[in-house]
């Protein structure tokens, strides 16, 4: 008995499932990928993605960077661009508590 897919059968390279009659991509080395795949393996791409911190101007990956109003921040220069605005922060709001 022969265990081969028909011929022109499609299947998704990452979890075996047939989607020849189905909504499918295909990548630049001609695997199939069903959608639910695909959208997981771009969720993957994007949380390891990385920018450039707006500070310095380096490259850093994602997990490196904080995002204040939407801009990219090394943690170098979130210490030295708003350390002066925490601390500042930090003794109103002691003062507010009577401290």
């Amino acid at each position: 008995m022969s265990t081969q897919a028909p011929a022109g059968a499609k299947y998704c390279c990452k979890c075996s499932k047939d989607v020849t009659h189905q909504q499918r991509m295909k990548d630049t080395e001609g695997r199939y990928w069903c959608p639910d795949c695909s959208k997981k393996d771009e969720a993957k791409k994007m949380e390891h993605a990385g920018a450039v911190c707006k500070g310095c101007g380096e490259a850093f990956s994602k997990p490196q960077l904080t995002w204040i109003g939407g801009l990219p921040y090394c943690k170098p220069c979130m210490t030295s661009r708003f350390a002066v605005k925490k601390t500042f922060l930090g003794r109103v709001w002691s003062q507010l508590k009577g401290e």
